[in-house]
């Protein structure tokens, strides 16, 4: 069988609404990036501060566009970062023919002709989400090539790579405007605290435009105890964010959450799917309909309710704006910020790998957790089992006894994947999700695995 590829790299994302509090940011990235041509730049600042949102911002603001028309390329890296995956990136955003890279070195070198190529032309590459460690792969991209430049957005400065821009956490004034438009939406019956207290709330978030906007939406509509509460556990933060405190301003919020329609578990659900990828819309409904004993409709509105609580990004794609909704989404998508994805896994993570209930597995190569291959006999409790494999992994399974699986999510780059024959075992398996997150169409084998699962309800290529 052979399946399509999943969006990979993006052109910009669009921007829901006008960010704010980064108008002086952006005016001064304009000016390095733009005016002073800076060849190499590194947008820095810890977790939630608004790095991807200010390059977004950056990318779609007419000056920049102008000055680079279609060679405008913006890529998100994450962790599992390498240089053929952004090689074949680079070549589909600048509609170009995707060659096939032989190797890393491959890769860089058929990079360098095809931007050699541009004459001249002005090209900036946008790498969001950089990881710290990721020092070889930005300097092997550092081509000495007029007009071309590269935008980096890290929590890391990566000082040898080239300048530095430092994005700084947002003002009081905007701090509070931010937090009003996500707290005090236009209605009338909408409880407004007394000053003292909202000031004490969004000065616990640092200017954190995450965390104002999240903790804004988890207090809208509450009563005033509700408040009263936050702002004494407020007034306990440190002076300054580490990123475990973040989490943990966070997690109060989701715990906020109302959990008759299972929105609590829904948003830890979230952690099945890989970092900085489109999550269809689609997916997220079969699983909570099967799961959780949802009705579709149920699901769709936590769908609602976790975007609109800032939990999650959701983009409904419609033809027409004016359409009502008319219950199908399959060309509609979910993102999440990485910090809200660990949020997620770290939640599901509190209980040993036997006894939990959503087990998330990333495999570099065909190196399975000892956990794994040391537990054959051992009986997994899991209902939720999600496995994410690289360009590298050769579809060599080990075995596993999970057999109160109900939902299986596969995650794969490779060009060749076999289904896992212990699929066969998975009695209660309800539904089964493989996604394609490689660039190039894949062959799918191994399926005849689930000819004798008696409740696979939903299988979603």
């Amino acid at each position: 069988m052979s399946m399509g590829a999943a969006a990979g790299g993006f052109s910009a994302p669009m921007l829901k609404v006008v960010p704010v509090g980064l108008e002086i940011p952006l005016t001064e990235l304009k000016k390095k990036v733009v005016n002073d041509g800076v060849p190499f730049l590194v947008l820095s600042a810890p977790g939630g501060c608004g790095k991807t949102t200010l390059a977004t911002a950056f990318c779609h603001d007419p000056e920049v566009q102008v000055r680079y028309k279609d060679n405008l390329i913006f890529i998100t890296v994450s962790k599992a970062a390498n240089l053929l995956t952004i090689g074949q990136n680079i070549f589909q955003r600048l509609r170009r023919r995707v060659p096939g890279f032989q190797s890393e070195e491959d890769a860089v070198n058929k990079i360098e002709c095809l931007l050699k190529d541009m004459d001249g032309e002005p090209t900036l590459l946008v790498l969001d989400d950089v990881w710290s460690g990721s020092e070889v792969l930005l300097d092997r991209l550092k081509f000495k090539i007029t007009n071309f430049q590269i935008l980096v957005t890290s929590r890391d400065e990566f000082k040898a790579f080239g300048s530095t821009y430092k994005l700084q956490t947002l003002s009081d004034t905007d701090a509070t405007d931010l937090f009003r438009q996500s707290a005090f939406p236009q209605e009338r019956d909408s409880y407004e605290p007394d000053q003292e207290v909202m000031e004490k709330i969004v000065k616990s978030c640092k200017g954190f435009p995450l965390l104002i906007s999240v903790v804004g939406k988890s207090l809208l509509r509450k009563p005033a105890v509700e408040w009263r509460k936050r702002a004494k556990e407020c007034s306990k933060t440190a002076s300054f964010l580490e990123n475990s405190q973040v989490l943990d301003c966070l997690q109060k919020s989701v715990d906020a959450l109302d959990d008759k329609q299972s929105i609590k578990e829904c948003y830890m659900d979230l952690g099945l799917f890989p970092e900085d990828r489109r999550i269809p819309a689609t997916a997220l409904i079969d699983m909570w309909v099967e799961l959780h004993g949802l009705d579709e409709d149920f699901a769709i509105s936590n769908l609602y309710e976790l975007s609109f609580r800032n939990l999650v990004d959701l983009r409904v794609i419609r033809k027409d704006a004016s359409e009502d909704d008319d219950g199908f989404h399959n060309e509609d998508f979910v993102t999440q910020h990485d910090l809200l994805r660990d949020l997620a896994i770290i939640q599901s993570n509190t209980h040993s790998f036997q006894l939990r209930q959503r087990l998330f597995v990333e495999i570099t190569g065909n190196s399975f957790p000892s956990w794994w291959t040391e537990s054959t006999e051992k009986v997994f409790k899991a209902k939720l089992l999600a496995v994410t494999t690289d360009e590298n992994f050769s579809s060599s399974w080990p075995d596993i006894n999970a057999p109160e699986v109900e939902v299986l999510v596969l995650n794969f780059k490779t060009q060749n994947y076999g289904l896992p024959k212990f699929i066969a075992r998975m009695q209660n398996l309800k539904v089964l999700i493989v996604t394609n997150h490689g660039l190039s169409p894949a062959d799918l084998s191994e399926i005849y695995h689930l000819a004798s699962l008696p409740n696979l309800k939903r299988i979603r290529l």
